[in-house]
């Protein structure tokens, strides 16, 4: 998904009009949805992917994300990050 289709999403769905959503910069493949209050939902699995695709080895990533990402607050709109396993076929 690219940013334009993103904000077009959030204009067509009335998302968050109120104080905007706020949208993590770099991770728009990562976005998965959004809450009825208007927070942008991340997969942090997808964060990470996208971090190795520009270079970063795994762990890099993760330790990355996890210390400037997952915890940063930036008020009531922040952006959520859940996991989103990848489950192996039995």
């Amino acid at each position: 998904m690219t940013r334009e289709q993103i904000v077009e999403a959030i204009e067509i769905y009335g998302i968050g009009e109120e104080g905007g959503v706020l949208l993590a910069d770099g991770l728009d493949g990562a976005l998965i949805g959004f809450t009825d209050d208007g927070r942008a939902v991340y997969s942090r699995e997808l964060c990470a992917d996208i971090m190795v695709e520009q270079g970063m080895e795994p762990d890099e990533a993760w330790e990355y994300l996890e210390f400037n990402t997952f915890c940063a607050y930036v008020g009531p709109n922040t952006p959520l990050y859940i996991h989103t396993p990848r489950w192996e076929n039995e």
